[in-house]
């Protein structure tokens, strides 16, 4: 049984890191990369240097966070899971799996599966 779409009542996360371990685009803003730097006390032009390129397929408008170097993983999960800037992560990232959600996010997502579990 499928987890309503309107219906994450009670859905935890569980801090798995397989959302932020899967191929995918993290879109960024000037104010996310501004508040990054700030956070890793670094300057916006290396944070842009070290974390983003522009999105191969939107162009120079869209910044995205390059992958890791030798994973899939997003460049800021920690080998623990952990995501290295959480206190101020893009908004695409803090809006997982409310604001947005593929379909087979249940699939590697460990809240959405449990979720979906316990409806059945």
């Amino acid at each position: 049984m499928e987890v309503p779409e309107d219906n994450l009542e009670g859905f935890r996360c569980r801090r798995c890191g397989r959302c932020c371990s899967i191929r995918g685009v993290v879109r960024v803003t000037d104010e996310e990369i501004r508040s990054i730097a700030r956070y890793l006390r670094m300057s916006e032009s290396q944070v842009r240097a070290d974390y983003t390129m522009q999105d191969p397929f939107f162009g120079r408008e869209t910044t995205v966070f390059r992958d890791h170097p030798d994973t899939t993983r997003c460049i800021f999960l920690d080998p623990q899971n952990r995501c290295r800037i959480h206190a101020v992560k893009p908004q695409q990232c803090r809006g997982f799996p409310f604001e947005w959600r593929d379909e087979d996010a249940h699939l590697y997502c460990e809240g959405l599966r449990r979720l979906r579990e316990a409806s059945v």
